[in-house]
């Protein structure tokens, strides 16, 4: 029997060796030239003795990547699902914002499983978050509420200039309550909003939820990262795990389902040059801070 204990784990090691091993090989064999480009926020997979799978549970995480999450990445904006029995069992789910292509949501779920596999392999709980789409898993069944950590809240180090300080930041606050109501009253939990500000300024804001959430957590969530975002900039976002909120002085989503107002001026198009941001990730153990000179929102972050 004691041999049979010992071959077996033994067995699980290299199962889930090979299925690591072939999880990244089907992640860079996926990047072919049919993938979109998408872009990496940041990051959470802290590194303890809390947080440490066995190897049955990496068994059963590269089941759930390679076989249901992988799989469902084309065919529908927000999945979740399990893999495995108790203790070793894994719950995941991704959320593709909710604007983008189905070949777009494709593309950021490949690259976000890749990332995974590669930066947090061995703990039991991650997240990363890409402009395009959130994937997270966990040993413990997501609660679907309002959950405040990790966060990570980017912003443009640019501070907004307009004539009227008070005036924009009252258009925001009207801006963001018009579009908490819109993506609590939604399936998908999903809306955005375009507002002219001037002749020179749109204002341009989204704001999503996981769509198993319930309309009060949402909005309750939403209304948070929405207050603490950094208004005296000209653009910034905060994320939970539960939700995120943005604004912006740029179109950054694209807006077919949306009737915008009569624009005054022509619609803004992203800076074409590099932004200067700061950005900040908390939860866990502790935070970490960084500036970079990248596009908006290309910054990478760690916590450990």
């Amino acid at each position: 029997m004691a041999i049979f204990v010992i071959s077996a784990l033994t067995t699980i090691r290299l199962i889930s060796l090979l299925s690591y091993l072939s999880l990244i090989f089907m992640s860079q064999s996926s990047l072919g030239d049919d993938q979109v480009q998408v872009h990496l926020i940041g990051w959470s997979c802290e590194r303890s003795t809390n947080n440490t799978a066995s190897n049955i549970y990496t068994f059963n995480l590269s089941r759930l990547f390679s076989r249901k999450l992988y799989d469902q990445g084309g065919n529908s904006v927000y999945y979740n699902t399990t893999d495995g029995t108790e203790p070793d069992k894994v719950y995941g789910l991704f959320l593709c914002r909710g604007d983008v292509t189905k070949q777009t949501c494709q593309s950021c779920i490949n690259a976000a499983i890749d990332f995974l596999v590669s930066k947090c392999q061995g703990t039991k709980s991650a997240i990363t978050w890409y402009d395009e789409c959130l994937v997270r898993y966990s040993n413990r069944t997501f609660s679907f509420t309002f959950e405040s950590v990790p966060a990570v809240i980017m912003s443009n180090e640019d501070n907004l200039n307009v004539s009227d300080p008070v005036g924009f930041r009252k258009a925001l606050n009207q801006s963001f309550s018009e579009l908490i109501t819109n993506a609590t009253s939604g399936e998908l939990k999903y809306a955005t909003n375009i507002v002219n500000i001037s002749s020179s300024v749109t204002l341009y804001t989204l704001g999503q939820c996981i769509p198993d959430m319930s309309k009060k957590d949402c909005r309750d969530c939403l209304d948070s990262a929405a207050q603490l975002l950094k208004y005296e900039k000209k653009g910034s976002r905060y994320l939970y795990p539960s939700c995120n909120t943005r604004f912006e002085l740029y179109l950054f989503f694209r807006n077919s389902s949306i009737a915008a107002p009569e624009p005054v001026s022509p619609v803004q198009a992203p800076h074409p040059t590099p932004t200067r941001l700061e950005a900040l990730i908390w939860g866990g153990t502790g935070r970490k801070t960084g500036h970079g000179f990248q596009s908006p929102y290309l910054y990478q972050l760690e916590l450990y």
